[in-house]
């Protein structure tokens, strides 16, 4: 109540009330071991269905099936295969085959009973990340698995589905009732305990889509027919259709740092993105602007990228400050001594 900025914008906007949770969520807490508790805290604060506000437990345990999901038009389907655990001797699927069940369960049902650990403001971003939850689990926001698992498969677009049984594959050190094996001292407070603070909700998944994530380069291959306005630091082009030239736009993150100086150059990419979106508007009938993976930055770079597609004025983000007086001594320190911040 003292530090989430959008509490008011959740309430009234999201009909997300914290005193509403805390009543629910307390009650709960009364018959739960210590473990249950702190993946009840997940679950709480999951429920402010907020990317960037997340808790998970100190651990470093994980669980795997030894093979990566992702989601895929509402499916969920293989998409990495750690053959040194699978060999093909004993696991003979192929990436794009499609999960069906575990242990009995549809998946559907794995998929909506691991979402509740983790909060996105995206449903469909939610439940791809519950969806790669389904066999790798990282036991910092979701329960870990133990034994083994059928696990029934779909062949490629056949009707064939095979059950396979699978070890869950376990590495770090798991969550105990006395916390022996966690990563920080028993004396702390709960909340010092978690971490709850601003969450990458991808921070500790597997590898699916990492090879794209904040990528300013293409994930498809540019078309031979295309008019190339700029390939790095972004993709831009343009390449002709039935219905007229289409263009294609890159936005990879809205944080651009020099490798090399560490120095900021939002301002910079902000020139060539709006030379290439004079080009677009020039040249184009349609546009494709592809923000996969895009893992966020400046609030700032974002208003003022939106409004090179507006054509009257706008009003900005709005935040509500909700601050310790040390934090607000330090916001108040940064605006005196950087004026583009103001």
């Amino acid at each position: 109540k003292s530090q989430y900025g959008p509490l008011e914008f959740k309430r009234t906007d999201q009909k997300v009330d914290v005193d509403t949770l805390l009543a629910k969520y307390s009650k709960e807490a009364e018959s739960l071991d210590n473990v249950q508790f702190y993946y009840l805290l997940n679950r709480f604060v999951a429920e402010f269905k907020d990317s960037h506000f997340g808790s998970s437990l100190p651990t470093t345990h994980v669980t795997t099936l030894g093979f990566v999901t992702d989601r895929v038009q509402g499916k969920v389907l293989i998409d990495e295969i750690d053959r040194a655990v699978l060999p093909e001797s004993k696991f003979s699927f192929q990436r794009g085959d499609e999960v069906i069940s575990i242990d009995g369960k549809p998946i559907e049902e794995v998929v909506q009973a691991l979402a509740v650990y983790r909060g996105a403001g995206n449903p469909d971003s939610l439940l791809r990340i519950a969806s790669i939850n389904a066999t790798t689990r990282t036991a910092g926001t979701v329960p870990a698995a133990t034994g083994k698992a059928k696990v029934a498969i779909r062949r490629g677009t056949s009707e064939l589905i095979d059950t396979v049984e699978l070890d869950w594959v376990s590495t770090g050190r798991p969550v105990t009732e006395d916390g022996a094996n966690w990563r920080v001292a028993s004396t702390q407070t709960a909340r010092d305990l978690l971490d709850i603070s601003v969450n990458d909700v991808f921070q500790d998944l597997p590898s699916a889509g990492a090879k794209y994530r904040c990528s300013p380069t293409t994930r498809v291959e540019i078309p031979k027919d295309a008019t190339k306005i700029l390939e790095k630091p972004f993709v831009a082009y343009y390449h002709p259709t039935a219905k007229g030239n289409v263009g294609y736009l890159r936005i990879p993150h809205y944080s651009w740092v020099n490798v090399a100086t560490g120095a900021g150059e939002n301002d910079i990419r902000y020139e060539e993105y709006e030379y290439a979106i004079q080009q677009l508007e020039k040249n184009t009938v349609g546009l494709v602007i592809d923000q996969d993976h895009n893992c966020g930055g400046s609030v700032r770079l974002v208003e003022n990228m939106v409004g090179l597609f507006m054509d009257k004025p706008f009003t900005g983000l709005e935040f509500q400050f909700l601050a310790t007086r040390n934090e607000y001594l330090t916001f108040k320190e940064g605006l005196d001594t950087d004026p583009r911040l103001t």
